[in-house]
């Protein structure tokens, strides 16, 4: 058993042990006796909810007279004491260990380490705290998910194929195709498909691939260039291989307003795309099973192909058919 040997440490010297972690390893000036407990969710800036930090023994009680500390690596001075205000901090550090998330705006997640100084031994835990931005990315994630989950109830009885379907046929008969400049990503998640139903190409596209996570089907996202700008669609993985789905394109909207499915950009191969649309070529082995399964007078049978066209010729005598 290690023993355990109390010290009296003035602040510079605490802050010099916590810099040299750099150099050694974060438990250095540690004790096994002791841990800290209440790390168990991240700071939310926008929320701004609470964590209570404790220092407990070996019998998980509690130890009295600790001394918190901060160490934020985006702060030049980087080690600061509990109750200390400083330019840039994301969190609020209480002398009994209670950590408040701030406000603050930006697309990156911070990570804090706390320090709990007891006797001269030194104990970390790291904080997560959550910008505005990524708070509100989560919730609305959590929000659109939520959503699929409602959606699918009862999904359990069809098919792999039945259920990438019934998510193609969701998603063009219920989001609209809109373009927004509220902001850069306004138009691109999941949640501006599935919950607001109005979203560009990537939306469709998170859309789709939140509900196949969600229902355990393999999945992907490919991008390519049609007639020169940037689209986005899915692939998925069905019993005998992959397919291409583009449901941005599967959609019928006219007037602004949607509530058919085209089923041509249904399950296709890898050559089924015209030469407008240029993409690599996944390495992943391509399915024919399913291919064009739902798209109308389809078939890669040439005598099913005749039956189709004298089918169409005595429906519609007029009807003009031409060879390639």
């Amino acid at each position: 058993m290690e023993p355990f040997l109390p010290q009296n440490n003035h602040f510079q010297t605490i802050k010099n042990k916590i810099l040299d972690t750099k150099e050694t390893t974060y438990n250095y000036y540690s004790h096994p006796n002791f841990k800290i407990i209440g790390n168990d969710a991240p700071l939310n800036s926008k929320t701004q909810n609470k964590l209570h930090l404790k220092l407990v023994d070996q019998n998980n009680e509690v130890v009295q007279g600790v001394n918190w500390y901060l160490r934020d690596n985006y702060s030049p001075q980087e080690v600061y004491k509990s109750n200390t205000d400083y330019e840039g901090r994301v969190l609020q550090l209480d002398d009994d260990g209670t950590l408040t998330g701030l406000k603050f705006n930006s697309s990156d997640t911070k990570n804090i380490e706390i320090w709990a100084e007891h006797k001269g031994y030194l104990f970390r835990t790291v904080v997560t705290v959550l910008s505005e931005f990524t708070s509100t990315a989560k919730e609305q994630e959590q929000r659109a998910l939520d959503e699929v989950k409602k959606i699918t109830q009862g999904w359990e009885k069809y098919s792999d194929y039945e259920k990438v379907l019934k998510t193609y046929e969701w998603i063009t008969k219920n989001i609209n195709y809109v373009e927004r400049f509220d902001s850069f990503t306004a138009d691109q998640t999941a949640y501006a498909g599935i919950i607001e139903k109005e979203a560009v190409c990537t939306g469709y596209t998170m859309s789709f691939k939140m509900f196949m996570d969600h229902l355990g089907i393999p999945n992907k996202s490919i991008v390519g260039d049609v007639g020169g700008v940037k689209h986005i669609w899915n692939l998925v993985e069905l019993d005998d291989g992959w397919y291409h789905i583009d449901s941005t394109w599967g959609r019928i909207q006219r007037n602004g307003k949607i509530g058919l499915t085209n089923y041509n950009w249904f399950l296709l191969n890898n050559n089924d795309f015209g030469s407008g649309r240029d993409f690599i070529h996944p390495t992943q082995k391509m399915g024919t099973k399913y291919r064009f399964s739902k798209a109308g007078n389809f078939t890669t049978n040439l005598k099913d192909a005749e039956r189709i066209v004298e089918k169409s010729r005595l429906e519609n005598p007029n009807i003009k058919v031409m060879s390639f």
